[in-house]
């Protein structure tokens, strides 16, 4: 067989392998961004680098040059399986790769504008087929004589302008949102490298200064070998591209398993070709890294299942708190660490590694595994001081619920082990619900994946796993209009209804529920026969009414009209069920909204962060912590410890807003003095650090 047959033979081989598996896998969330960024992009919102990033979450959303946003956005619109979205990973690392491997044959074939083209394509895909350009330049300056200078700008031109051409409209429209996003990476900490156990003990920016001299220097110093080193051949390119590749994923902070693609279409001819001192070295480090690699996909697999059923699905890695689990992905980054480490001593002075094996042998990583177990954030976390009512307000059952609608113990018991859990929804939910038994729930949600549609029935079916686990399920009321959000996807709850059937309900963005809205019939008492149906029939066990956040671009005033909802609600459910309302703020105390609540609610919740209020509203007048203490401690005085709580502000994936752990520590610290309850808003699977009960006291 030829050497071209055989070739199109393991292409063929490949490709089919691929496709076999790409319609039913794909990452969790790496596929979910790509669906996600394409329904933006669709939807209008084309500029997705101005999505903020949620502080403290370990993956970004869409930080990649925009090829591959094109190539999902047209898939998207086609609404094909994701075949060429998704192998099992879904990751699009293969193609940046080919197109920085067609660039290096081109170079060799002496072509050198076409070489910039393909180059430039790969870096407009993934920015890291750039590193080749100074060594293309380089091989130019030795193998093309008089006239180098003429195909070194040819290199530089195709290198350049294709980058510029698909970056130019984020550029001009807004280039900080673009720059920062592609250059996100470079203070975010990857899973597959010993900077994953360091980081925790030199802090992410010492980290991220740390790395990016390393490679410089080491970049600087395989650039300088490189063009005194005699002879012109085709290995030397070759040998000398994947030294620099090697050498950025020695010393990356960002590295993850799929950035292996990079580096082994390069090292392996090398290894085959045993012309270099190093490749024994390098082979049993590949051989190694390949090890290393399978146990990172089992522990992924393991957290983040590759079922297309868990797009989205995520929660940020966990290493003390999943035992077993927790302690691959340890495994892997040490393993994968250690020999990137060794490839990059390697390519820079062949046999050193041997030297220090032999000099420190296995007891440096045992080490280090220690060290690095020691310094994990401990299984607490943030300790909650709210013994008596714990309340989880979720954005939706995604934030929760696994795909095929399961809970997870570890999950709440990561989330503070609440006492009850709200699901909240939107108004219109309950003006339908009035009339309907059986509605699809997912507009009317704050936040949802998108990779499954929820019921009503799903409701009840979670409301009834909840009350097994022993906690207490409530429907959520969003007492206020909706509108759309754009994070991490088209985020945010419609009240279309409620604006088009009812707008003299409607004054500016208040909505005024004692206000009629037929023959004698209140707004309120409209809402309040579609959440005592949900109550009802969906199995919940109380309703949690929540009143409008603080906001930046407006004034969020108190809504005295909610207590006509309250009484309404009331009138309806009788005194058997629970009735909270989340929405007296302590800094601007509204009288009369408490008394009407303490009136009908068995359960009041005081706004009482001076962080989140200054973060929301940009308001700098706000007291301190032990100003807002005293003044809950006045108004306990009033009505009593037993009919309130305390509002703890967790994070938002719709809204990208995390609040820091040591934050919500002081606060629950604070408030923990004068108050047993709190309600936690909002928390799911996507808060970066553990909220835990308060021990038990003693009997």
């Amino acid at each position: 067989m030829s050497d071209r047959r055989a070739l199109a033979l393991i292409l063929i081989s490949g490709l089919a392998v691929r496709l076999a598996v790409a319609p039913f896998t794909g990452h969790s969330w790496d596929v979910y961004v790509w669906i996600k960024s394409a329904e933006l992009f669709n939807a209008g919102f084309w500029n997705v680098y101005r999505v903020s990033e949620v502080p403290s979450f370990p993956w970004g959303f869409y930080s990649y040059p925009p090829v591959w946003l094109l190539i999902t956005s047209a898939a998207y619109a086609l609404n094909p399986l994701p075949v060429f979205i998704s192998g099992v990973w879904g990751m699009f690392d293969p193609i940046a790769t080919l197109f920085g491997l067609v660039g290096i044959e081109l170079l060799i074939r002496s072509h050198p504008l076409a070489a910039g083209v393909s180059v430039g394509a790969g870096a407009a895909t993934k920015l890291f087929p750039g590193l080749i350009v100074p060594l293309g330049l380089l091989w130019i300056r030795k193998t093309s004589g008089g006239s180098w200078r003429r195909d070194a700008l040819r290199l530089l031109a195709g290198s350049v302008t294709v980058p510029l051409a698909v970056s130019l409209p984020y550029l001009l429209v807004d280039p900080q949102a673009y720059l920062e996003k592609l250059f996100l990476h470079t203070r975010n900490v990857g899973q597959f490298t010993y900077w994953t156990l360091l980081t925790p003990l030199t802090g992410t920016t010492a980290a991220s200064i740390s790395s990016l001299s390393l490679f410089a220097a080491a970049y600087a110093l395989l650039l300088r070998r490189f063009s005194r080193e005699e002879g012109s051949d085709h290995e030397t390119l070759v040998y000398y591209s994947a030294a620099v590749t090697g050498a950025f994923l020695a010393t990356s902070l960002k590295v993850n398993v799929q950035y292996l693609l990079w580096f082994l279409p390069l090292v392996i001819p090398v290894i085959a070709l045993q012309r270099r001192s190093s490749w024994r070295e390098l082979a049993t480090a590949v051989v190694a890294l390949e090890g290393a690699a399978m146990l990172f996909l089992v522990y992924t697999n393991a957290v983040t299942p590759f079922s297309l059923d868990h797009l989205g699905a995520v929660a940020p890695p966990a290493v003390r708190e999943e035992s077993a689990t927790g302690l691959l992905l340890v495994a892997s980054s040490l393993i994968a660490g250690w020999q990137l480490l060794r490839i990059g001593i390697a390519l820079i002075k062949p046999g050193l590694d041997r030297e220090l094996i032999g000099r420190f042998g296995v007891s440096s990583i045992l080490l280090l595994l220690a060290t690095s177990l020691v310094v994990m954030p401990t299984p607490n976390g943030v300790v909650l001081r709210c013994g008596n009512e714990r309340i989880a307000v979720l954005e939706g059952p995604d934030s929760l619920l696994n795909p095929d609608g399961t809970l997870e113990a570890p999950l709440l018991r990561r989330l503070g082990s609440p006492t009850s859990v709200v699901i909240p929804l939107s108004l219109d939910y309950f003006l339908l619900r009035r009339e309907r038994e059986r509605i699809e729930v997912n507009e009317f949600l704050l936040f949802r994946l998108g990779s499954r549609p929820w019921s009503s029935d799903d409701l009840r079916e979670t409301a009834e796993s909840l009350r097994r686990m022993g906690i207490r399920p409530l429907v959520g009321v969003f007492a206020y209009k909706g509108e759309v959000l754009i994070s991490y996807g088209v985020q945010g709850f419609s009240t279309e209804l409620l604006e088009s059937e009812f707008p003299e309900a409607l004054y500016g963005d208040v909505v005024d529920f004692s206000r009629e809205v037929g023959s004698g019939v209140r707004l309120a008492d409209l809402v309040a026969e579609g959440v005592a149906r949900a109550v009802r029939e969906d199995g919940f066990e109380g309703v949690y009414v929540m009143t409008e956040l603080y906001r930046s671009d407006r004034r969020v005033r108190s809504n005295p009209s909610v207590v006509e909802l309250l009484a309404a609600i009331r009138e309806r459910l009788g005194n058997g069920k629970t009735l909270i309302l989340d929405g007296v703020d302590a800094f601007e105390l509204d009288e009369r909204l408490l008394a009407g609540a303490v009136r009908y609610a068995d359960l009041v919740v005081l706004r009482t962060s001076p962080w989140f209020r200054s973060f929301r509203s940009y308001r700098v007048d706000n007291p301190d912590i032990q100003q807002i203490y005293e003044r809950v401690s006045s108004i306990v005085n009033i009505v009593g410890k037993e009919k309130l709580a305390y509002a703890l502000y967790i994070g938002s994936f719709s809204e990208g807003w995390v609040v820091p752990a040591v934050q919500v520590q002081t606060e629950t610290d604070a408030m923990g003095r004068a108050l047993d309850s709190c309600s936690l808003v909002y928390v799911g699977r996507f808060v970066p650090y553990r909220l835990s009960a308060p021990a038990a006291p003693p009997t």
